[in-house]
């Protein structure tokens, strides 16, 4: 009779196991930050000398489209912009999202900035505020904190704190964003 109750006993704990891996398996993954800590990251994060780098190379498609079309441009895509862009953000976006964030400029303005006020930027602080599950991801919103720096210096000239909402989805098993808004108005006097 012992010997049937330790076996018993032991195919219980068997079973119980059994069962616990099973829940852990069918558990859904949860949202991982990490990846669009550094996409906003390195949204926010440009040194003048890579945005200089990229509008010469814009200004020399313009001048070759010029050249080709008898003065004058009825539309005109960079290839330049466009590389640039995938080159720093590819990874962390969707395939179906990127070219809408690319023309919409999400991708791009803080090269602009950087540029045009020959400053570098830099993040000093990210922190998440919300996140919201959703059909198919998260909505994920985070308080980002940072600086303009003249260029060739260390000296900060002046600094901001704005909301950034990411859509966040699953693609080829890896948490992308899809969307982004941000809240811009507190930053606008960039230029």
């Amino acid at each position: 009779m012992q010997k049937w109750k330790k076996a018993a006993a032991g195919g219980i704990v068997l079973l119980g196991v059994a069962i616990a891996v099973w829940f852990v398996f069918q558990k859904e993954e949860e949202f991982q930050d990490e990846s669009t800590v550094d996409f906003i990251t390195k949204l926010f994060t440009v040194e003048f000398v890579e945005s200089e780098k990229l509008f010469q190379a814009i200004d020399k498609e313009i001048e070759e489209a010029l050249e080709k079309n008898d003065e004058e441009i009825v539309t005109f895509s960079s290839k330049a912009i466009e590389n640039t862009a995938m080159d720093k953000f590819g990874r962390y976006v969707t395939s179906d999202s990127f070219d809408t964030l690319l023309d919409t400029g999400a991708l791009t303005a803080m090269f602009e900035r950087a540029y045009m006020n020959q400053s570098d930027y830099k993040i000093s602080d990210i922190k998440k505020q919300q996140e919201t599950k959703q059909e198919d991801g998260y909505e994920v919103s985070y308080i980002v904190e940072f600086g303009q720096y003249k260029r060739a210096s260390n000296v900060q000239q002046a600094w901001w704190s704005t909301e950034v909402t990411v859509e966040v989805v699953k693609e080829e098993n890896e948490w992308k964003i899809a969307d982004i808004e941000m809240e811009q108005d507190n930053f606008e006097q960039l230029y």
